[in-house]
């Protein structure tokens, strides 16, 4: 139990380094991250360590959590951390981009067409405006659109007209950092949820997790390995994303059983002892 504790220990330095980082940045002190901290955790044992599946009262919540019952008290009945940020505007936007390369409406012998801004009538009714309606989930044409513009993944064709530019959305592109952390939010969420899954699962109920790296590399090779893992990687994440999105149109039924959400989630990782030697040789290298 000891070494686990210390593995523990060592979990939430690695975690909490470079959260921490984020937060001076943004002038959240100690004390703040310290009440949302306690929350998470009044919160979770509430929630999950009940007994016979039912949630766990004041009493148990205290006794687990080390925290004083007034305090357990106040944090159940107050809730006073509002979970409802998710990065809505990445999800829309996304969905919007797989329906374009996905929908065979859109496409012409397997590859999107261009098309009318708006829906010209009933019988051709083929246009951004029909695409946004049936996979944003109700956002509003315009606000799609200059999204999708900033990003880089679609352009206006003269007056009436939007062509597709890539099929993936970017979220390093966003219009504001805000954006950025919610993404960070929901991307690290996963990432430890899935993990959590798997010390906890059987063989056969495994969530797909996966890293590899090499130490000692040398610097020349870096921005190869980028470009190649970049690549590789987009490539994998647009054929899942279609084939998921296809899944989807296909089962329409409301009475089935559904789940929240479900996707793949990858991502490049760096690390140097001297950052700026290494960034200053990358671009040095790039140049040649």
């Amino acid at each position: 139990m000891t070494d686990i504790k210390d593995n523990l220990t060592q979990l939430l330095l690695r975690i909490f380094k470079p959260l921490v980082r984020i937060l001076l940045r943004h002038g959240v002190s100690y004390k703040a991250a310290a009440e949302v901290l306690k929350w998470s955790y009044v919160d979770t044992a509430h929630k999950e360590f009940g007994i016979n599946n039912k949630k766990a009262n004041k009493s148990r919540v205290a006794v687990i959590t080390g925290l004083t019952w007034i305090d357990v008290k106040n944090l159940i009945d107050n809730d006073l951390v509002s979970m409802d940020s998710k990065p809505e505007a990445f999800h829309r936007a996304s969905r919007v981009l797989s329906g374009w390369v996905s929908d065979e409406d859109y496409l012409e012998q397997g590859k999107p067409v261009v098309i009318q801004l708006y829906s010209k009538d009933s019988h051709n009714n083929i246009s951004f405006e029909s695409l946004v309606e049936k996979y944003s989930g109700g956002a509003t044409i315009r606000s799609i659109l200059d999204d999708l513009i900033e990003n880089k993944a679609v352009e206006r064709i003269g007056a009436d007209k939007v062509k597709l530019i890539r099929s993936h959305y970017i979220s390093s592109s966003s219009k504001s950092e805000k954006f950025a952390i919610d993404v960070m939010a929901e991307s690290v969420s996963d990432v430890i949820n899935t993990i959590s899954h798997n010390i906890q699962a059987s063989e056969d109920d495994l969530y797909m997790q996966r890293i590899v790296q090499q130490v000692d590399l040398p610097v020349k090779h870096v921005p190869l390995v980028k470009t190649f893992i970049r690549e590789r990687s987009q490539n994998l994440v647009d054929e899942v994303d279609n084939f998921i999105t296809v899944l989807s149109q296909q089962d329409t039924d409301s009475e089935d059983q559904k789940i929240d959400r479900l996707g793949l989630g990858l991502y490049y990782f760096q690390e140097a002892k001297n950052r700026t030697n290494l960034q200053n040789s990358e671009k040095n290298y790039e140049k040649e």
